[in-house]
């Protein structure tokens, strides 16, 4: 390992991978709030699309107006556990 000062820790050859897992973990804990979620036609029932949803920001149940390929027009889909 290549180091130019002992006082300086990220002037090293593995300064970067040390920032890069540094990074990582800030970004798992942003997205340990962000939940996968399955959102269902409340008119047919289906379940046709998917989506991502902070936990801190929206607490309530989701409700879109998305297309049902069934129904052939604009509904409500709301999120399903």
């Amino acid at each position: 390992m290549l180091r130019l000062s002992n006082s300086s820790p990220c002037l090293t050859r593995s300064g970067a991978q040390y920032g890069r897992e540094k990074m990582d973990n800030i970004w798992q804990e942003v997205n340990a709030l962000r939940v996968i979620i399955t959102l269902a036609c409340t008119e047919s029932g289906d379940r046709n699309y998917t989506t991502t949803k902070n936990k801190r920001t929206t607490p309530e149940r989701l409700e879109v107006k998305k297309y049902s390929p069934r129904l052939k027009r604009v509904t409500v889909h709301r999120e399903t556990r």
